[in-house]
């Protein structure tokens, strides 16, 4: 018997559509799916038969790797670096809150940042008639914490007194407060419908109701209402307190008081029983200037009545 020979033929490989496309078909044992790239060898042993095998090309060498281009890697390198930098600037900003906050809350409860001395500037007559106030508010304030103590409570407390008109109270570190007292100075005095004298100052506010007559300071006669310290006078008593303030040397020597009549109407008694009228409250700068140039061509005690009501003095 003659043999034939082995033929050995490779053909292309087979798509992975090609075969799955068709109804029926299966993958060729072995070869475990249809989408792996695969070879098949036809072996013709001579005995009429015909073997299909499975070559695996996979045993192949693998395809070359594409190196990165430079400047991408670069790039990434200064990316990862960025981030980086911000957090540690973030990390650094919470970290600096922190101290910050903890050194403030260290100087809030500190003992050695506390008031140790209180300055009062300007207490003449609030020392004497409202001492007790002024202490209090100094007690308060000393010992407190300087970076923490309440010095609007304490202004606020010391405005309250008919003798502060405004109050300023600083703090100066490390450890002093300074309080500046702006306060009313008593010019006149009325006696109310209780027979008690209430000390006005320029603005009419009453510093102080006193049950003896004042000696210190000209008194205002006419009708006034009872009023409490820290009020204020009707308008005609307050005009006749301003006026005493603006007096001149020369006239405020002579003044022995004054008096406001029942239609508001402002006059003045002199030592030398001479009566100053200025009729209503007005323009008496312009007639106190016509009164020191009467005086001064005139002996007052020549004269009873010198009238400036007009705005035009006349004399008898």
């Amino acid at each position: 018997m003659i043999r034939r020979p082995r033929l050995r033929r490779r053909r292309n490989p087979v798509p992975p559509a090609a075969t799955s496309s068709g109804p029926g078909v299966a993958p060729l044992p072995g070869t475990g799916s249809t989408s792996s790239p695969r070879t098949i060898t036809i072996v013709d042993d001579g005995l009429d038969s015909v073997v299909l095998g499975v070559a695996d090309d996979t045993d192949g060498p693998a395809p070359a790797r594409t190196s990165m281009d430079p400047r991408i890697r670069a790039r990434r390198r200064e990316v990862r670096r960025t981030r980086g930098r911000r957090r540690r600037r973030v990390l650094i900003a919470i970290a600096s809150v922190l101290v910050v906050a903890g050194i403030a809350l260290v100087l809030l409860v500190s003992p050695v940042l506390s008031v140790r001395r209180v300055e009062v500037d300007g207490d003449v007559y609030s020392r004497y008639f409202d001492g007790q106030r002024l202490d209090e508010v100094v007690a308060s304030l000393r010992g407190e914490p300087i970076l923490s103590v309440d010095l609007e409570a304490a202004r606020r407390q010391l405005e309250a007194s008919p003798w502060i008109r405004a109050a300023r109270v600083r703090r100066d570190l490390p450890g002093r407060v300074v309080i500046e007292l702006d306060e009313r100075r008593p010019l006149a005095w009325f006696t109310g419908a209780d027979g008690e004298f209430r000390v006005i100052d320029a603005e009419g506010a009453v510093v102080a109701v006193l049950a003896g007559q004042p000696v210190d300071y000209p008194g205002i006669a006419g009708a006034a209402p009872d009023l409490l310290p820290g009020e204020v006078a009707p308008p005609a008593f307050q005009a006749a307190a301003q006026l005493v303030r603006a007096l001149p040397e020369e006239v405020s020597v002579l003044l022995t008081g004054l008096e406001v009549g029942e239609a508001g109407d402002l006059s003045m008694n002199l030592s030398t029983d001479t009566e100053v009228r200025f009729g209503r409250p007005d323009d008496l700068q312009g007639k106190l200037v016509a009164l020191v140039v009467v005086l001064r061509r005139n002996d007052a005690g020549t004269l009873s009545v010198i009238d400036l009501s007009s705005g035009q003095p006349t004399v008898r």
